[in-house]
């Protein structure tokens, strides 16, 4: 008997703003000043209505007065660095998500949230989590995950919370940046929701949904991805994978596979096979927070992501 494991990507209380909001990322380089527009998609320093992102990882650097562009809410992934008498306004609220967060490098570097101000290390003490005004949510996202079966990805997703509430339009991206809308799901109450994309790219497949409210208004979930390798690959879901037992389908008779590292060192596993040929694999070694490359005696392989 296969055991599935649903694996939660991501739990994200979205917001949304008065007016339309714009989802702006920073696109730039690490340690980049806020204020440069085409360091940001789309375009444009962010606004007091926008929502803006900073990606895991990236550093983006307030030095000197900010204050009179206005942005409308911050999620931070990765840092939010305030120096040289650095000086944010925004409107609404920040959202740090775990391994992100916001850095004051003294008492003139202040961050104003939701007209309260932090200044220096108390810019730095803001926790993770949502500060400020999180405003009103017409959908509230329990869940978000992908798996690949077969020759297509599979979405699922969850709500907690709808209120006043249209639709899902589910957009698909190869690069994280530019996205395009796939589909649609009307809003149908508290519930578990599902799509599947037909047509994936071989490679990485970027997913987010554009949860939009009766009156027009919109939001973003986050961002997730999948790796597609081809209708040849082996399947292993779900994909990124608990560390402790990875599933694999779709192997042929007298098929046998083998777990790598990216360094080539293998990584020894017990398995169990069902009636139907179908592999539970549980690795002997500590494999959290890992690539790993699961290759067969067939010259077919896929990458496989722990968590």
């Amino acid at each position: 008997m296969n055991i599935i494991k649903t694996i939660v990507f991501f739990i994200l209380t979205c917001q949304s703003f008065s007016v339309l909001a714009v989802t702006k990322t920073y696109v730039g380089a690490s340690g980049g000043d806020w204020g440069v527009a085409a360091s940001w998609t789309p375009a444009g320093i962010p606004g007091p209505s926008d929502y803006a992102i900073i990606p895991a990882g990236i550093t983006v650097t307030v030095s000197g007065n900010q204050t009179g562009t206005h942005v409308g809410f911050i999620e931070i992934r990765g840092t939010l660095d305030l120096t040289n008498n650095g000086k944010l306004t925004v409107v609404d609220g920040v959202h740090i998500v775990s391994g992100g967060g916001a850095v004051g490098n003294g008492n003139s570097d202040q961050l104003r949230v939701n007209n309260i101000t932090y200044s220096g290390n108390e810019i730095t003490a803001i926790p993770e989590g949502t500060t400020g005004n999180s405003g009103a949510y017409p959908v509230t996202l329990a869940g978000f995950e992908l798996y690949v079966q077969g020759e297509s990805v599979q979405l699922k997703w969850q709500t907690s919370e709808e209120l006043n509430f249209s639709k899902f339009e589910v957009e698909k991206s190869s690069n994280a940046v530019s996205f395009e809308r796939i589909g649609n799901q009307n809003s149908l109450g508290i519930q578990i929701y599902s799509f599947v994309d037909e047509n994936p790219f071989v490679g990485n497949n970027y997913y987010r949904l554009k949860m939009v409210d009766l009156d027009g208004t919109f939001d973003y979930s986050k961002i997730i991805t999948i790796n597609y390798e081809g209708e040849d690959a082996l399947i292993v879901y779900p994909n990124p994978s608990e560390s402790s037992v990875i599933n694999v389908s779709g192997l042929y008779d007298s098929e046998e596979v083998m777990l790598y590292r990216l360094n080539g060192q293998r990584v020894e596993f017990d398995f169990l096979e069902s009636n139907n040929g179908q592999l539970q694999i549980t690795p002997k070694e500590k494999v959290k927070a890992e690539t790993l490359i699961l290759r067969s005696n067939l010259n077919r392989s896929t990458r496989v992501f722990t968590f």
